[in-house]
C-alpha cells in the first residue's frame, strides 16, 4: 500500500516538476491563436463612442486622476468617462462626464460592485434609447486603481472581437505587491491568453473589460445561472467579472485576450494581499462548486486549474525535499524533461513579463520566482481557510 501512495505522490511530483512545459505551450498556442483574429485598419465600425466606465466607493481621487490620464490619449473617438456611485456619495466630487448614481432601492440579482454595474447598464440602455447615447457605442469597464493604456484602447478597436481583456501590468508601488503580482502578467500571458484566445475563456478581471452596445444588450450582471439550473437563494456573492465573461462565451460572443497592458495597483501590504486574494478566491468558489452555477465544460477549466494552482507547488517543494534526502530517484529521461522544464519556467516568466512591465522587470521576476511563487501560494492558502468573506471586501488602492 506504501509503494502504491509513494508511485502516486512520485507522479505528482513528477507532473509539478514537468509543468513549466505546459505553461510554455499554453503561451506558444495563445500567441498562435491571438494571430487569428481578424483586424480592421485604422479601427472597426462598431462604435461612435468611447465609454470609460468606473464603479467606485467614494475613491474620488484615484478615479479623478484616472480620468485625467485617459482624456491626454490620441483617441480615433470622442471619449466620455462615466462613474458610478452609491447613493449618498457626492457626486460634485468627481471629474466625470456622467456621474452614474445608484438608488438604495435598486435591487437585482446581484449584490455590491456586480450590483452596480447592473443598473449602470440599464441606465445606459434606456439613455441610447432615447437617443440620448449614439446607436453603437463601446463600453471600458474598469477599476478604480487602474488605467487602462491607450494601445488597449486602439487595439481592442482594431480587432473583429466582441469583447476584450487587456494583459495586467502592476505598478511599482510597493516592493512586496510588485513581487506578488509578477504572477498576474505572467498568468495573463499564458493561461489566460492561451483559453480566452482559443474560445474557452477563464479569467476575466474588472480592471479592463471592453465591449460595445449590442453585447451589454445581450448580457447582463446579475448572478443567474447559466447551466440551466434554478437556485433559490441567488443572488451569490461572486466574481462578477469573472461570471460575465463565461456569459459571454457561452451566448457566442468572440472574446480575445490581448496583450496590451492595464496599469494596476498591487496589494500594499501583505494584509492587503490575503483580504484580495481571498475576495477572489471565494468568488470563483462560490460560482464553480458551491452554487454550481457554470455549465460543466466551463467547470471542469476550474477544475484543472485550481487542481494545478493547489496541488503542484507544494508537491514540487516536497520532491525537492525528498530529493535531497535521497528518497527520489530520477531516470535520465525525467532529469533531462525536468531540466527543460526549469528553463522553460524562467524563460517564460522572462518573457512574459519583460514584454509587459519591461526586460529590467523580466530579469528581475525571473530571479525572484520563487519569491512570487511562494508569496502567491501563501496568501491564497490564508485565504482559503480563513472561509468565505461574504462581503466585498476592498484594499487600499492608489494613483501615481
Amino acid at each position: 500500500m506504501l509503494s502504491i501512495i509513494f508511485e502516486i505522490v512520485k507522479w505528482l511530483i513528477l507532473a509539478s516538476w514537468f509543468a513549466p512545459l505546459f505553461f510554455l505551450a499554453e503561451a506558444v498556442i495563445g500567441a498562435v491563436s491571438a494571430k487569428k483574429f481578424k483586424r480592421f485598419n485604422p479601427h472597426n465600425d462598431k462604435a461612435d463612442l468611447i465609454i470609460l466606465q468606473i464603479p467606485t466607493v467614494g475613491n474620488a481621487e484615484c478615479v479623478n486622476k484616472i480620468f485625467d490620464t485617459v482624456r491626454k490619449y490620441d483617441l480615433p473617438l470622442p471619449l466620455q468617462c462615466w462613474v458610478v456611485i452609491e447613493e449618498g456619495d457626492n457626486p460634485t466630487r468627481y471629474n466625470a462626464d456622467r456621474v452614474v448614481v445608484v438608488p438604495k432601492a435598486f435591487k437585482c440579482f446581484a449584490h455590491v460592485k456586480a450590483r452596480a454595474l447592473e443598473y449602470a447598464r440599464r441606465y445606459r440602455l434606456q439613455l441610447a434609447e432615447k437617443g440620448l447615447l449614439p446607436s453603437k457605442y463601446m463600453v471600458i469597464q474598469s477599476d478604480d486603481d487602474s488605467v487602462v493604456s491607450r494601445e488597449l484602447i486602439l487595439d481592442a478597436l482594431s480587432v473583429d472581437a466582441d469583447v476584450v481583456v487587456g494583459t495586467i501590468k502592476p505598478r511599482t508601488t510597493s516592493k512586496f505587491g510588485l513581487l506578488l503580482d509578477y504572477e498576474r502578467p505572467y498568468t495573463c500571458m499564458h493561461t489566460c491568453n492561451f483559453f480566452t484566445n482559443v474560445g474557452r475563456v477563464l479569467y476575466g478581471h474588472g480592471e479592463s473589460q471592453i465591449y460595445y452596445k449590442y453585447v451589454e444588450q445581450a448580457l447582463d450582471y446579475e448572478f443567474k445561472p447559466i447551466n440551466g439550473k434554478t437556485l433559490e437563494n441567488v443572488p451569490v456573492m461572486g466574481n462578477e467579472d469573472m461570471y460575465w465573461l463565461h456569459k459571454a462565451e457561452v451566448a457566442g460572443f468572440k472574446v480575445y485576450n490581448s496583450d496590451k497592458p492595464v496599469l494596476i495597483t498591487p496589494p500594499l501590504s501583505f494584509k492587503d494581499a490575503v483580504k484580495q486574494r481571498r475576495r477572489w478566491i471565494w468568488g470563483n468558489f462560490n460560482i464553480v462548486y458551491i452554487k454550481r452555477m457554470l455549465p460543466l465544460n466551463h467547470a471542469l477549466r476550474f477544475i484543472f486549474v485550481h487542481f494545478c494552482a493547489f496541488v503542484f507547488y507544494p508537491f514540487s517543494q516536497l520532491g525537492l525535499l525528498l530529493s535531497l534526502v535521497g528518497l527520489l530517484h530520477l531516470t535520465w529521461e525525467q532529469s533531462v524533461i525536468g531540466l527543460a522544464s526549469v528553463a522553460s519556467w524562467y524563460a517564460l516568466r522572462f518573457w512574459s513579463i519583460g514584454k509587459v512591465m519591461g526586460w529590467k522587470h523580466g530579469l528581475l521576476a525571473a530571479i525572484a520566482t520563487k519569491i512570487t511563487t511562494f508569496l502567491n501560494f501563501l496568501v491564497i492558502m490564508i485565504g482559503v481557510l480563513q472561509g468565505d468573506p461574504k462581503r466585498f471586501d476592498v484594499i487600499k488602492k492608489v494613483i501615481q
